[in-house]
């Protein structure tokens, strides 16, 4: 199919800058290596929206904007374990929120009880609005 269309450009490189393989002038262990490239290609497309749509699962796409901290193995290691653990879970959406519990079958509700707003853990961390206010 890539040779009827042709070659596209799909990234940020400049035009020009690849050279294109074409299947039937490739033979052997490089025509398998092109199905094996092309299949890969695919499943790595298709695993992005599936990732997304499970909420733990899918927080390594959301890191793009995560600021950047720097941590040696020495500042970790001298870390109280319930810190560690508290920065892990909250990372991955693991704290005991209203919302979390829901999902968990442990609460009916997912209302925060300040604001009324739904209690995530980033709404609780960083933008109940009434906590902020309050101090």
């Amino acid at each position: 199919m890539k040779e009827i269309i042709g070659q596209t450009q799909t990234d940020r490189r400049g035009l020009g800058s690849t050279t294109a393989k074409w299947w039937s002038k490739t033979e052997g262990k490089e025509k398998r290596d092109m199905v094996i490239d092309e299949i890969r290609n695919k499943e790595d497309s298709a695993r992005v929206p599936k990732a997304v749509q499970q909420p733990q699962q899918g927080q390594w796409i959301k890191w793009d904007n995560a600021m950047q901290i720097s941590l040696t193995w020495n500042d970790i290691w001298h870390m109280a374990s319930l810190r560690i653990s508290f920065l892990i879970r909250s990372v991955y959406d693991l704290l005991p929120s209203n919302a979390n519990l829901v999902r968990w079958g442990k609460k009916d509700d997912p209302t925060c009880p300040l604001c009324q707003g739904r209690q995530t853990t980033k709404h609780v961390l960083s933008s109940c609005k009434v906590a902020l206010s309050q101090g």
